[in-house]
């Protein structure tokens, strides 16, 4: 598993999980984010993290498949797959 940090506002948030990268697409398997922000960030803090991400690693869509939850109202349960188009 591989983890980046990145600054959100004035906290450091740290995502990571099982890269793969197939032509332009990158696939984030067993996404986990951490930090003091992990259940503030919501979807668009999301989308603007892994938007950003996407553009560094030069790929017009990023497909997140999380990891199971291990906190919040739903432990145990396995997250939707995302697919976030890179602008």
């Amino acid at each position: 598993m591989i983890f980046y940090t990145t600054k959100v506002g004035d906290e450091i948030i740290e995502f990571g999980g099982t890269f793969s990268k197939a032509d332009d697409v990158l696939t984030i398997r067993q996404f986990d984010i951490d930090g003091g922000l992990t259940n503030k960030v919501g979807i668009k803090g999301l989308k603007d993290i892994i938007n950003e991400f996407g553009k560094s690693q030069g790929v017009s869509r990023v497909v997140v498949e999380g990891a199971k939850r291990t906190t919040g109202a739903n432990p145990g349960r396995l997250p939707a797959k995302l697919v976030f188009e890179i602008k």
